[in-house]
């Protein structure tokens, strides 16, 4: 199955938020064959090939469930793309699940924000708190992401 991660938040003053395309995604995830959730997030990096047991295929993240002992992957299907429109969900990153899903994100560290009518970029922001602002001294303006929030939609 294929779901997609897509993530708002309110933008002030920012034309892009991109993540870094070596970002960690942060995920908790749930056994597709037994339901069992994982009790804390696994991360996932954008280009990580892990081999899948007994298979010649590669994916992003494989695991086991510790329940049913049922092994599952995820791979994400290509690069991150940025949120551009705050006040509306953006697709941000597509993956392929294999037996497990990811029921929520963690958003962390990894993040750009470019600036609206300027050139200056704000790097490897976090946004683990849900917020993160600053101020540009081109444009004399605050600069902020608030109340960020994600969701995963079938592709």
């Amino acid at each position: 199955m294929r779901l997609i991660l897509q993530v708002r938040a309110e933008l002030e003053n920012v034309a892009s938020l991109t993540p870094h395309p070596d970002t960690r995604w942060y995920m908790r995830t749930k056994c597709g064959n037994c339901s069992e959730e994982s009790p804390t997030a696994v991360y996932m990096c954008f280009g990580d090939e892990l081999p899948l047991h007994g298979s010649r295929g590669t994916a992003t993240h494989v695991a086991k469930c510790k329940f049913c002992e049922r092994e599952s992957s995820i791979d994400i299907v290509h690069a991150p793309t940025p949120v551009t429109v705050g006040a509306q969900f953006c697709p941000v990153l597509e993956m392929e699940c294999r037996g497990m899903e990811p029921f929520t994100w963690e958003p962390r560290s990894g993040w750009d924000v470019l600036v609206e009518e300027s050139p200056t970029v704000f790097t490897d922001i976090d946004l683990s708190d849900g917020d993160w602002s600053g101020y540009c001294d081109q444009t004399q303006k605050v600069v902020g992401v608030y109340q960020v929030e994600s969701r995963f939609v079938r592709a």
